[in-house]
């Protein structure tokens, strides 16, 4: 036997299904603050950790990080205690000389 058409029962679902979908915006919503947050922290830093920051700012992988530092426009660096670093500065100059090779 079915049960009769309820149109609450119709109306508790659809608010059920568009709540879900409002949750799974919201929650790409903060995780994209919270990146936009984390770069910003790190182009406050005066000296860039590379290329654990670069992959960060960028948003790619560890492969491509170290191609766009081979990049002939790339930013000098320099090693202390065998952890490859650049100057935040001297990072944020080269950026329009990255995109054109």
């Amino acid at each position: 036997m079915t049960k009769p058409f309820n149109p609450r029962d119709l109306a508790k679902e659809f608010a059920s299904m568009v709540g879900e979908q409002l949750d799974e915006r919201d929650a790409a919503s903060n995780s994209a603050k919270a990146q936009a947050e984390l770069t910003t922290a790190i182009l406050a830093k005066p000296i860039l950790h590379l290329p654990e920051d670069l992959m960060t700012i960028v948003g790619c992988g560890r492969s491509a990080a170290y191609v766009l530092m081979r990049h002939p426009n790339f930013c000098p660096t320099f090693t202390v205690a065998r952890q490859r670093l650049c100057r935040t500065g001297e990072f944020l100059a080269c950026l329009p000389g990255l995109t054109n090779p």
